[in-house]
């Protein structure tokens, strides 16, 4: 086992508290990734596969607002799939554990539970993980019609140049980075891997999302999270959503995507 199959396989097993945490950010997350599905297309939308579904919430919200026929959630953490499985499982939507991180046996499994080609594939919070990030565009474009994806920007002025703690990203990153992102480094990204938005926009994290709880912390480190935490929220009221990414921080890049081509359709409206 790589240590990044060991890293995926040991992920979700966190307290019962955080993976609460990450399922409601889930469900925040499929509300402010629908603002990039232009309203054109939405009704055409009845398949979706999910990779890298973590614990469910994220397709089965989704697949609720999209009204889908059929959804399928595929993670490498088996721990992650099995409370999937056993809270968001319905006869529309199903779950399974990836057999192996290289993308042609992920496309395999896509190709063995769906009927291909499907109409939207899911990566949210997926591609700055990836070590080639355009093969896996370009193994799965030929699986669907549309790519929806969200990517996270954390390279902001005050992490990279004031907080003391910045993490950079890399293979000791605590939740597997490879890479990081500003606004116009992921829109630039998104073409260079192969993909032509046709609805983009950003969003700012609620703030509870970008801290989750901590765990029985040190004085000094618990004092730290939350004056930091209120700073940021603060900024977040006052400072335009852009100019709060660029040099707060934490949020996301939302895009509908096909495979090299498209036309922009639209900008989504800020959440």
């Amino acid at each position: 086992m790589t240590t990044q199959e060991a890293f995926y396989k040991s992920w979700s097993k966190k307290s019962e508290r955080l993976i609460e945490h990450d399922i409601q950010c889930g469900v925040r997350k499929a509300q402010v990734m629908l603002g990039a599905v232009p309203c054109d297309i939405r009704g055409g939308i009845k398949t979706v596969v999910d990779v890298g579904c973590g614990y469910g919430s994220t397709l089965s919200c989704l697949a609720a607002l999209l009204n889908v026929q059929a959804g399928l959630g595929l993670d490498y953490a088996g721990d992650a799939v099995k409370i999937a499985s056993e809270r968001f499982a319905t006869a529309k939507i199903r779950y399974a554990s990836q057999t192996s991180l290289d993308i042609e046996a992920t496309v395999a499994q896509i190709s063995q539970f769906v009927p291909l080609p499907v109409d939207m594939i899911v990566l949210a919070d997926v591609l700055e993980h990836v070590p080639d990030p355009a093969e896996t565009i370009t193994m799965l474009a030929p699986l669907t019609r549309y790519f929806l994806v969200k990517i996270p920007i954390e390279a902001s002025l005050l992490d990279n140049h004031f907080l003391p703690f910045k993490e950079k990203p890399g293979p000791g990153h605590s939740n597997g980075h490879l890479r990081e992102f500003t606004v116009d480094g992921a829109y630039a990204f998104i073409r260079q891997i192969g993909l032509s938005p046709i609805s983009e926009g950003v969003y700012a994290y609620q703030i509870d999302e970008t801290f989750p709880p901590l765990e029985n912390p040190p004085f000094r480190r618990w004092l730290y999270s939350t004056l930091l935490k209120n700073f940021k929220r603060v900024c977040s009221w006052v400072m335009p959503k852009r100019f709060f990414l660029r040099v707060i921080g934490g949020g996301g890049v939302l895009l509908s995507c096909e495979k090299g081509g498209g036309v922009l359709m639209g900008k989504v409206r800020g959440h």
